[in-house]
């Protein structure tokens, strides 16, 4: 999926459920422990799980700012630049199932809540990512094996059902939007959204730009 429906997943999802488990924990049996293990605040939380999932696509954007920095054009960054050895690595690195699971594991046993939601943001975008990638996917599983799934669907490939996805992913996102726009009475919540929406018109344009 593009970045920033990871991103809206990740605070649709983790923001209401961290929301609802702080709830529950304010009872009297628990205020002593809840005073030793403070929760974070809505808006902690929302910046967590948009960090956590940014990384699993950070050696993405680093590469393509490196490249486009050097004058490299676009379909050299795609078709040579990605496929490379070293940004294969990144991008395992970056994309690691049992890493960020074992972040969250250990987050969760030190009660470092932050880094808890950003492991679990960032689990969020491998799994969604698994399925939808055909031929450019990565090695999930990375270190125990580099092992990488070909799915049959693509979220942005035409000769793989990219435009259908396109379509699901763009519902998808829309009703994220309107469930977190409902959530929020804040300003500047609402003007993230405004912008989120409005980055798939940007994204679009940047692909057909440099692909025709």
């Amino acid at each position: 999926m593009n970045t920033q429906t990871h991103m809206l997943m990740a605070v649709a999802v983790l923001l209401p459920a961290a929301s609802t488990l702080a709830r529950r924990g304010q009872t009297p049996k628990k205020t002593a422990q809840l005073a030793r293990e403070p929760m974070l605040t809505g808006a902690q939380i929302t910046v967590a799980a948009l960090v956590g999932a940014l990384l699993p696509d950070a050696s993405l954007f680093i590469m393509f700012i490196i490249a486009k920095a050097q004058g490299v054009a676009d379909s050299v960054i795609w078709g040579e630049w990605y496929f490379s050895t070293t940004w294969q690595r990144f991008g395992a690195l970056s994309n690691s199932i049992p890493i960020f699971a074992s972040v969250a594991i250990i987050a969760y046993w030190l009660r470092v809540h932050a880094f808890t939601i950003g492991a679990l943001a960032a689990l969020m975008h491998c799994f969604a990512d698994l399925p939808l990638h055909h031929d450019d996917g990565h090695p999930h599983f990375w270190p125990f094996s580099d092992w990488i799934y070909s799915s049959p669907v693509s979220y942005w490939d035409p000769a793989h059902y990219g435009n259908h996805w396109s379509v699901i992913e763009l519902c998808l996102a829309a009703a994220m939007v309107v469930f977190l726009w409902l959530r929020s009475t804040r300003k500047i919540s609402r003007a993230l959204l405004v912008l989120a929406a409005l980055s798939y018109a940007v994204v679009a344009i940047f692909w057909l730009t440099a692909f025709g």
